[in-house]
């Protein structure tokens, strides 16, 4: 282990919390009962509680660690998908009908949440960079400029190629093969969106119960028994929102969400210029493998946050962090000898059809299987969701569920994860 690559305050607390700390909670007693509880503290269950509280419900929000201690403070922050496969992919695997409807989806998603930064007046960092997404062989890049032409046949879209002899336009690494930009994509900063959500929640009179894991979810004459660690609750309504921290408590729900963790390094602060060089336009990147690198500036733009996965098996955060490091080292070489101040492991829920799901399950709500694109997957689904138990019309989405895969012999455990992710990593070598 090369200690050299560690700041002296490394830390495997995520960058997001330097600025939006993750608070200890307050002891106090649950309520005995509420008109809805929201299980899970994410985008995904503030979203459904604000919305609810300001129109006239009763709301407790359940999770199990701190607010916010999961997937929502240690994400990237991108702003810009609400599904995992891109445009191309998603005519081939579900059809072309079905991509068309994904891509509107998401404008509508999008629209929601820039919507609700405005509205609220959210402090939350929020810039509209574009997206720049690499290709890691030429093959890679002829799929882009394929997909491009079919997108550009069928949606409207703000996007360009950019050859590999311009590349270093966007981007100050030989590691890639061109690309492709979506200039309509935006980012902000995870930790203080989340934490906006938290006060907006808070004024709205939503009462927040930290470190109150949920033991079952029982269904009875009129509404519901959730049991904790600390008490049960009665619900007249509940709203299971725990995606990739879904477990025992719920086992239809945990045999249909594959939990898979995604590592992030943050590099010690290089000044604006010096980020500049290496991102001349400040966008935020991902790029074409299936085992994929992620990075971007801080928000700040002093330092970069460099995400990818690491295999399967738990290691300690400094081994994670030199091995992100390698990786980074592969993209962006002129970063050799700079230091790492976090490293942080973050929990994915993905789905087996790659795609989110949400509806009613024996009464109870879900929103679920946010695949990574939780920041406007999470945040939309949650107000569709409270707009339905309020009466509302116009709550229909695309993902409305109509059947929520699972596969034989999986109980929520990914014992299969290894080989998979094995199998990818060697078709990757291959390809290139």
């Amino acid at each position: 282990m090369h200690e050299s690559i560690l700041t002296d305050d490394f830390t495997s607390d995520p960058y997001w919390w330097d600025a939006a700390p993750r608070p200890e909670p307050a002891e106090a007693a649950l309520p005995a009962r509420a008109d809805v509880v929201v299980i899970g503290s994410g985008y995904t269950g503030l979203s459904a509680a604000h919305t609810l509280a300001r129109g006239g419900r009763e709301i407790l929000v359940l999770e199990a660690q701190r607010i916010g201690e999961g997937a929502s403070t240690r994400n990237g922050g991108f702003a810009a998908k609400m599904s995992l496969f891109g445009f191309g992919d998603l005519a081939a695997k579900f059809g072309l009908d079905r991509a068309i409807a994904v891509h509107k989806e998401t404008k509508r998603g999008r629209d929601h949440v820039l919507g609700l930064i405005e509205r609220e007046d959210l402090a939350c960092m929020y810039k509209n960079p574009g997206r720049y997404i690499p290709a890691r062989t030429p093959r890679h890049y002829d799929a882009l400029a394929r997909e491009l032409d079919l997108m550009r046949q069928h949606v409207e879209i703000d996007a360009d190629l950019v050859p590999p002899e311009a590349q270093r336009q966007e981007i100050a690494s030989n590691f890639y093969h061109g690309g492709k930009i979506l200039h309509d994509s935006g980012d902000l900063h995870p930790g203080l969106f989340h934490q906006c959500l938290v006060d907006r929640a808070i004024a709205a009179g939503v009462v927040l119960s930290a470190r109150s894991p949920v033991q079952g979810v029982r269904r009875e004459a009129e509404g519901f028994e959730v049991s904790t660690n600390r008490g049960a609750v009665r619900a007249r309504d509940v709203i299971l929102a725990t995606n990739g921290y879904t477990d025992a408590a719920v086992p239809y729900f945990r045999r249909r969400i594959l939990p898979v963790n995604n590592y992030t390094i943050t590099t010690e602060p290089l000044g604006e210029d010096r980020v500049r060089a290496i991102f001349p336009t400040g966008r935020n990147m991902i790029d074409t493998s299936w085992l994929f690198f992620s990075f971007r500036p801080t928000p700040d733009g002093t330092r970069i946050n460099f995400s990818g996965r690491t295999g399967y098996a738990e290691r300690p955060p400094a081994e994670n962090a030199r091995l992100l490091h390698r990786n980074m080292l592969r993209v962006f070489p002129q970063l050799d000898g700079v230091k790492i101040s976090h490293c942080w492991k973050g929990g994915i829920g993905m789905t087996f059809d790659f795609m989110p799901h949400v509806g009613m399950r024996d009464g109870m709500h879900y929103a679920m299987g946010m695949n990574g694109a939780g920041v406007l997957t999470g945040t939309f689904l949650g107000d569709k969701l409270a707009r339905r138990i309020l009466g509302e019309t116009d709550t229909e989405t695309l993902f409305d569920c109509k059947g929520f895969p699972t596969v034989p012999l999986y109980d929520g455990r990914p014992w299969f994860l290894p080989m998979a992710i094995g199998w990818l990593a060697l078709k990757e070598a291959l390809g290139r």
